[in-house]
């Protein structure tokens, strides 16, 4: 028999818990190559993937401090370096990321149109390919976005709402822990939006709570911070072994003009203007066997939610040089966005050679470029090593 003539049983039961045995053991896998890195991060005292969660108040009241403040203030309390916690809490996250990802794709009937993206070096694997561009605080709003998510599809409105308005209080403490959060809190309105029908009531309530998002970025606006608060921080935690002002703490003293200047100089050499649109390009080929779930993102208001939330990025991206931190966090909105309509996708009925080369096409995808989160923005150039 040809190899063309052969059909595998692509639709069937057995070959769908297969699949998901497959895809559970792919992400335990990156889990702990993950949970890995994280280990690493603090033997190095990394300044960003561990600096960047313990800004902290000890300086006075600055953007950035709220989270770390608690962390410093518990360690303190139960006498543990607080990089411990910080570990903790990024392995806390990456699992719940990775936890409600997994029952999200467990409900749809097949997983073959999400191989891509399952299996792409960005969705699951951005930490593992440029690691010092993972275990920043936007796995925060991850792991909430794909809770939420889950919540919508998982219970009922009632239940689903009582906890989005629950989110929507935590949020101005996110902001207050990294205000670049703010931008992506349209992304989680458009999950709210396509679930439960607007009233008058639910429209007060949610101008209410944002109002206090708005506020809570309006400090960090005026509450920038300034060498003396980066020093002082920085002396906060010298027991710990956190004395490098020249990462995450040290940003604190940097003017936004000065931001524009550090981004302009990659901007200027023709990386990020080559590479970065190219490597979204590629990026948004494994959306494609999705692409009639997320047809809702180009109605109003959901696209009017997203254009808010792209603007801000832009905004972001003159002034802060990890554009693949930002474009990372997009993506997976978009891949969990994805999940809040049925709309049927469709299975496809591949031949014997169609599924080789298939299975080939997605090796290369996921295996020959990766999304960088900045400075050397070549997508097709391997970087391994922690900076």
């Amino acid at each position: 028999m040809a190899l063309g003539d052969i059909r595998p049983p692509l639709g069937t039961p057995l070959f769908r818990r297969i699949l998901l045995g497959v895809v559970l053991a792919y992400l335990a896998v990156v889990f702990a190559l993950t949970v890995r890195n994280g280990f690493e991060a603090v033997q190095l005292r990394h300044g960003w993937m561990i600096g960047d969660w313990l800004i902290n108040y000890q300086g006075g009241f600055v953007r950035r401090g709220l989270l770390g403040e608690g962390i410093f203030q518990v360690a303190a309390l139960v006498d543990v370096n607080p990089d411990k916690i910080v570990l903790t809490l990024q392995t806390l996250c990456y699992a719940g990321y990775f936890g409600f990802s997994f029952l999200l794709l467990r409900m749809q009937k097949s997983l073959l149109p999400y191989l891509f993206l399952i299996f792409s070096p960005f969705l699951f694997m951005f930490q593992i390919h440029d690691v010092a561009g993972g275990f920043r605080k936007e796995i925060i709003f991850l792991v909430l976005m794909a809770f939420i998510v889950w919540m919508a599809k998982s219970r009922p409105t009632k239940i689903f709402e009582r906890w989005f308005y629950g989110l929507l209080l935590l949020f101005p403490a996110l902001i207050l822990s990294h205000e670049v959060i703010a931008i992506w809190l349209p992304l989680l309105l458009i999950v709210f939006l396509t679930t439960v029908p607007l009233t008058k009531k639910r429209s007060i309530i949610l101008m209410i709570l944002l109002s206090m998002s708005v506020a809570a970025f309006s400090l960090t606006l005026l509450y920038r911070g300034d060498a003396q608060t980066a020093a002082m921080i920085a002396y906060s935690l010298r027991d710990a072994g956190y004395m490098n002002l020249s990462a995450a703490i040290a940003v604190l003293a940097r003017t936004p003009a000065e931001g524009m200047q550090f981004t302009g100089h990659y901007m200027e050499r023709g990386e990020y203007l080559l590479y970065y649109p190219q490597a979204i390009l590629i990026a948004l080929l494994a959306f494609i066997p999705v692409r009639k779930r997320l047809v809702f993102v180009l109605e109003t208001p959901a696209m009017l939610l997203v254009l808010i939330s792209l603007l801000g990025s832009v905004v972001v991206m003159i002034t802060a040089a990890d554009w693949g931190r930002f474009i990372y966090v997009v993506l997976v909105s978009m891949f969990l966005l994805s999940f809040l309509t049925d709309e049927k996708l469709g299975e496809p009925a591949l031949s014997g050679r169609a599924t080789v080369i298939a299975a080939i096409s997605l090796l290369a995808y996921a295996t020959l470029w990766y999304l960088p989160h900045s400075a050397f923005a070549n997508p097709y150039i391997w970087r391994e090593v922690v900076p």
